[in-house]
């Protein structure tokens, strides 16, 4: 916990048998937990989807049950930027911005519209875009949805992981969330992507090559927002323009030649750090300057309601 600086974590040797626990910070993580605020025998994969909590109240030492209790993804950003078609229309983008949660998933709603909503199908498992009826009347009909899955991949859990080929949508109006008459047909330009704006990369200036400059959302790379140095702050001669993007592999926030995408072996800048966003990164830059951003380990004990620029 960021606040409490509880532990949540899967326990194989608890005395009552593997289950999940919540654990204050004295306890030792892998250990027998001798002392436990929350606890559930649910063996789902994520604690996000965890039921059946039971927590031990102050006043008493025995357990007792929490049918509310639960814990939610925090979702990485506001705002989605979707790419769609259909069989003879053009490429069309629109934004869909964070709408509480459905199913202990985030759910979006689209940009200027108040009937068409992105939530998470926990059944099917899979993401679907959908057309309300009126408000508290339910679904008119899917517009589009994820190919199913079975929780193995980060599909279920974000739909911007959802990778090429995995969007369908109807030929006809469903019946709701049923197919009806409606037949499927894969959009292969269908794409769900984190919204950026540009980003500014500064503090190097004895790197051997020219890295500064603003660069540019461009698409999306490992589950992450690929960026493209501006071509009026690159030089050619030195190899650029460069990309910014996330290596998978090596868990690092890079800077390569844009001809390099996708080889994390030859990079001009690197860190550390599984962040979602290059700003969030901090610590072990091979440029200290660059990529910089306050660790929140840094931020003092929080206080309630104040608040930390």
């Amino acid at each position: 916990g960021v606040s409490s600086q509880n532990r949540i974590w899967f326990s194989e040797d608890a005395l009552e048998g593997p289950m999940w626990v919540v654990t204050p910070r004295s306890e030792k993580v892998h250990e027998v937990p001798e002392r436990t605020i929350a606890r559930s025998t649910c063996q789902a994969r994520w604690p996000w989807e965890v039921q059946d909590w039971s927590v031990c109240g102050k006043s008493s030492s025995g357990f007792r049950a929490a049918p509310s209790m639960s814990f939610v993804l925090v979702p990485p950003v506001a705002e989605l930027v979707v790419q769609m078609s259909a069989p003879g229309e053009e490429v069309s983008t629109a934004r869909y911005r964070g709408a509480g949660v459905v199913n202990g998933r985030q759910a979006f709603r689209k940009v200027g519209s108040s009937t068409e909503r992105l939530f998470f199908l926990p059944k099917r498992g899979s993401w679907v875009f959908v057309a309300l009826k009126e408000p508290g009347e339910g679904v008119e009909s899917v517009l589009a949805r994820s190919v199913p899955d079975d929780g193995s991949s980060w599909f279920s859990t974000w739909p911007w992981a959802v990778e090429a080929d995995g969007w369908e949508r109807p030929d006809k109006a469903t019946a709701g969330l049923m197919d009806g008459d409606a037949s499927f047909f894969v959009d292969r330009t269908m794409q769900v992507r984190l919204w950026s704006p540009s980003i500014t990369v500064s503090g190097m200036p004895d790197s051997l090559a020219p890295l500064e400059g603003i660069y540019e959302p461009r698409g999306m790379v490992h589950h992450r927002v690929l960026y493209m140095q501006r071509m009026q702050d690159a030089q050619l001669t030195s190899g650029g323009p460069f990309s910014l993007w996330f290596a998978e592999d090596r868990g690092q926030w890079l800077i390569t030649e844009a001809t390099r995408l996708g080889q994390s072996q030859l990079a001009h800048a690197r860190i550390a750090s599984r962040t979602w966003y290059p700003w969030e990164a901090h610590s072990g830059a091979s440029s200290p300057a660059a990529l910089g951003a306050a660790p929140w380990a840094s931020a003092p004990v929080w206080q309630g309601g104040a608040a930390l620029l």
